[in-house]
């Protein structure tokens, strides 16, 4: 089994990036590097009207079960972000339990993801600060 680095990247999508090339360069150098699969879902699960690419990341597992890939552990990356070239192999730091990047930049992405998110978890409450 492999750890798989996934993403979703759909031409169609009204957000698609001009840059993409770059950060699919670092990723694959990084993922090389690590031994990690890089899977990009580049086909809409639904349609994008009816489900945001964001959103159809979150089928990830069931993605790459249907493709009878197995992994260890899965990070889900957003198409506009770029790995650092010595970058540590971050599955390494889990030990296999769920972990997260902190985004210490765009304060009102985080607020309004716990708002938006808050009622999958009603037994646990986010903390943003």
């Amino acid at each position: 089994m492999k750890n798989v680095v996934f993403m979703t990247c759909f031409e169609k999508a009204p957000d698609f990036l001009d840059y993409k090339e770059w950060c699919f360069k670092t990723w694959k150098y990084w993922c090389d590097k690590h031994d990690v699969e890089l899977l990009i879902l580049e086909d809409e699960l639904r349609d994008k009207t009816i489900m945001k690419p964001t959103w159809q990341r979150w089928h990830a597992m069931e993605v790459l079960d249907a493709n009878g890939i197995e992994y260890d552990n899965v990070a889900l990356v957003d198409i506009d972000t770029m790995v650092h070239w010595d970058c540590p192999n971050f599955f390494e730091e889990t030990n296999g339990e769920f972990g997260c990047v902190q985004d210490k930049f765009f304060l009102e992405w985080t607020i309004n993801s716990i708002r938006g998110y808050q009622d999958f978890w009603p037994d646990v409450k986010f903390d943003w600060t």
